[in-house]
């Protein structure tokens, strides 16, 4: 995905329109917001230069607490700013896990064909 949104930069600086436009990115994440999926409980934090395949959470991670403390204050003063009232726990859940062994890949409707054509046997 960084490497679209570096495309949508450089289209901009060349046809002289990157000081005047604002880029304002959302991920298909369905329930993400910022590190927590509010509504199942579930937070994520990850070393992106050291892990960018996104392996590891480090949410749990004593060493990383202060920072996900911050962040999540963070999150609610933007959320106070723009009138979201969604809660965001303070507690991390692990989702329950699920087993799709032999169970067929479909993709959902908003899909590109593209990621459909790369990723599912259709």
């Amino acid at each position: 995905m960084d490497e679209q949104i570096g495309r949508i930069l450089t289209a901009l600086e060349a046809a002289g329109h990157a000081r005047r436009t604002l880029i304002v990115y959302a991920a298909d994440n369905g329930l993400a917001l910022g590190i927590v999926y509010p509504k199942i409980g579930h937070a994520q934090l990850f070393d992106l230069q050291n892990d960018p395949h996104e392996i590891t959470n480090l949410v749990d991670h004593s060493k990383h607490s202060v920072q996900v403390a911050r962040l999540r204050l963070l999150m609610r003063q933007w959320q106070a700013r723009v009138g979201d009232a969604l809660e965001i726990p303070d507690s991390h859940k692990q989702p329950d896990p699920i087993d799709l062994t032999g169970r067929p890949r479909v993709p959902d409707q908003w899909q590109p064909e593209w990621i459909v054509k790369k990723y599912f046997d259709l």
